[in-house]
Formats: C-alpha cells, structure tokens, sequence
C-alpha cells in the first residue's frame, strides 16, 4: 500500500516545479507573454490547494480507494490532455483538471496509508510519504530540464503517465477499500463551496496583491470575497453535522 501511494505521490509532487524550466520555451511556443503561461502553474496550485480537504472529506465518506482511483484516473487522463495542448487556454484548462487529481492523491494517500498501518509505525510512514513528496519537488526542475531539451516540452507531460498509470493498477489491486463507518452524514455542498470561494480567493490574493498592491482595485475585489466566504464556511462548519474541519481541534 505504501509502494502504490508513494509512486502516485512522487508523480503528482513532480508538478508543483517539473515546469519551471519549461515555462520560457512555452512562452515562444504559443506567442505569448510570461504573465499568460503563469497561469498554467497558478491554475494548477489554487485548484489543488482548494479542493483538497474537500477530497479528502468526499474520501472519508464515499470510499477512500474509490475516489483515489477516481482522482488518479482524472489526473491521468489530464497529463495526456496537457501534451496534446494547442493552445494556451487548452492547457490551463487541463492543468486545472490535473489540480483536482492532484489534491485527491495527496490528501488521499496519507490517510489511505495512516488507515492500514498500525500506530506506532504511522509516524515512520508519513515520514516516508514527506520524505518522497520533497524528492519530487527537488527532482521537477532537473527532470523537466532533461527532458525538454531531449523530448520537447509536450513530453514533460505524457513522460509521467506510465508512473501514474502503475500507481493506478497497484492501488486498485492491492488497497482495499476504507470508509468512516461513524459517518453517515450527507456530502454538504454548502461547506465545500464556501470553502473552495474562501481558499481560491486567498491564493490569487496571495499570487498577485504584492504585484497589483495590496491597495488596488484587484485586491479590495478578492479581498471582499475571501472574508465573507470565510466567514460562512465557518458558520457552517459549526452547524455542520459532519464538518470538513473540525474546529474542536484547534480549542486545544
């Protein structure tokens, strides 16, 4: 079970930096500026970083094996996308697609690991997932320099499907499926799209307020959705019988 999270936790960590030397040779490809190709890698981390403890959530109740097969497949599936891109919005629109693949494996993986190994090892085992995740983020830059000036920029992309493609297989054969049995609880859309409304906003606040200012136009607009959604995803999670947060956690 670690082998299989693992291989799909190196393939997906291997996104957040494998472009950064590809970026350049994207920018002559499609004619375009560098601000535009940005959004390749923003389009990818703010869908990641959003919907994860949603997955994570949807795992809980519905099948951690199910929707992790599930996200490794539209991961998969969006790598192919990514290298047959004719044009820029074509590939920001995989990418995002690849985002929502991205944020299953990662939050997926831990608890799918935690799950079947016994207490005093988890603290190892997590280690071991950290420990391969910086190894893909260290790795992304050489690997990605390496094959595009090899393969070109499109093999960056289809280069990684075969590891996605074994970490597949290895989950659906060998994971066995885990559900939160004390939880019966409906999948609340109300959470989740606060939720996502409230992350999104942050990272693009994030991204771009030091370029625009944090005093612009831009960054007042973002600023006055990320407080409200913030603040009813909290309201919600307190009513909620099943919340994504547990904000009990943080009294201690």
């Amino acid at each position: 079970v670690l082998v299989a999270v693992s291989i799909g936790n190196l393939t997906v960590s291997l996104d957040n930096s494998i472009l950064a030397s590809c970026l350049p040779q994207l920018v002559r490809v499609f004619r375009t500026d560098a601000i535009v190709i940005g959004w390749v890698n923003i389009a990818y981390l703010i869908i990641s970083q959003s919907f994860m403890l949603t997955l994570a959530k949807l795992g809980d109740e519905r099948g951690r094996k199910l929707v992790y097969l599930s996200g490794m497949i539209v991961y998969t599936v969006a790598l192919v996308i990514c290298s047959l891109a004719q044009g820029v919005g074509q590939l920001v629109l995989a990418r995002a697609l690849q985002g929502i693949g991205a944020a299953t494996t990662i939050s997926l993986s831990m608890a799918i690991t935690v799950a079947v190994f016994p207490p005093e090892e988890r603290g190892k085992t997590l280690g071991i997932l950290t420990g391969i995740y910086s190894i893909g983020l260290v790795a992304g830059p050489i690997m990605g320099g390496f094959i595009l000036d090899l393969f070109g920029w499109r093999a960056v992309f289809y280069a990684r499907t075969p590891l996605a493609l074994a970490s597949l297989f290895m989950a659906w054969l060998i994971i066995k499926e885990q559900k939160n049995e004390n939880d019966h609880a409906a999948f609340d859309v109300k959470d989740s799209s606060t939720l996502f409304g409230f992350l999104s906003s942050l990272l693009l606040l994030l991204s771009f307020g030091v370029k625009w200012g944090f005093e612009s136009v831009q960054s007042a607009m973002l600023m006055v959705f990320t407080i409200p959604f913030f603040v009813l995803f909290i309201r919600y999670e307190m009513q909620a019988k099943s919340p994504i947060v547990n904000l009990g956690l943080f009294k201690r």
